[in-house]
């Protein structure tokens, strides 16, 4: 996506039916969780996240943006009537497409096994982020769960992003494919603030030491660094619930993770606050 292309997707979705720029009505509203890496736990961390921040009291929508192998909606065990699909073919709108999720959230399910969705055309591709850019002034957030990598898809979503936390584990693939991520943002300049996330750690100094690393890369040749987002365990428990196809932080269970992640949501929340008028 042109820069051209962006600032005026950005625009279209900045302006609210009384003209008002919603960065000084709302603060930011998108937030895009991705990752270089398949494997990390994105989409479970994605899933949760939305549900932390309902939890605050704000109304969220979750997008699964993994266009050709989507998966929110098994983890989160609801069955939508329509995804993205539909939405492309013209048979509902976009409005109509999003589903009640578990915790309280919205959710827009993408579709799975389907291979032209994960190779949409760029008329497509502008054609989508334009409507869900517009879907956004219905919430007060919304969290896109991408694809994994640094496909043109997948750019194309974190443009339209303000705040983007990219997901890692200390495994060093991954750290290196989460390099390669953030690379990719700043060489396309995008706004979005980028933030980082580890997942599957033993301990906090663990996390410490890979988001250390990282930083000292992305510093030392890009001259940026991500904020830290916070870190999951390697939880049994989130593997529970990933089985019995049920959030974690629907769960009765009050797992470390969720505490963890309740503080990603903190995180985010105060940002927010700071974008805000006052």
């Amino acid at each position: 996506m042109s820069p051209r292309t962006r600032h005026r997707l950005k625009r279209a979705g900045s302006n609210s039916s009384n003209g008002n720029s919603r960065s000084t009505q709302t603060g930011f509203r998108i937030v895009a969780i991705t990752s270089g890496k398949g494997g990390v736990g994105k989409t479970t961390t994605a899933l949760n996240l939305a549900i932390a921040l309902a939890r605050r009291e704000l109304r969220v929508l979750l997008v699964d943006a993994d266009m050709g192998l989507a998966n929110i909606h098994v983890l989160s065990g609801i069955q939508p009537e329509c995804t993205v699909q539909d939405v492309l073919t013209g048979r509902v709108s976009i409005e109509a497409a999003v589903t009640h999720g578990p915790g309280g959230i919205d959710v827009l399910c993408g579709g799975s096994g389907i291979a032209r969705l994960a190779d949409l055309n760029r008329r497509q591709m502008e054609d989508l982020v334009l409507r869900l850019t517009w879907l956004s002034d219905s919430y007060d957030l919304v969290v896109i769960d991408t694809a994994a990598g640094i496909g043109h898809n997948v750019l194309d979503f974190l443009c339209i992003a303000d705040e983007i936390i990219v997901v890692t584990t200390p495994e060093i693939a991954a750290v290196l494919d989460a390099d390669g991520m953030i690379k990719a943002v700043r060489d396309g300049r995008m706004p979005g603030q980028v933030h980082l996330l580890v997942n599957q750690v033993t301990d906090e100094k663990e996390a410490y030491s890979v988001y250390a690393r990282l930083s000292a890369c992305t510093r030392k040749f890009l001259e940026y660094g991500p904020r830290p987002m916070g870190f999951l365990l390697d939880d049994p428990d989130i593997a529970r619930s990933t089985r019995e196809r049920t959030p974690f932080l629907a769960t009765p269970r009050d797992c470390v993770s969720s505490r963890l992640l309740g503080r990603a949501a903190g995180v985010l929340v105060a940002r927010r606050r700071l974008f805000m008028a006052p």
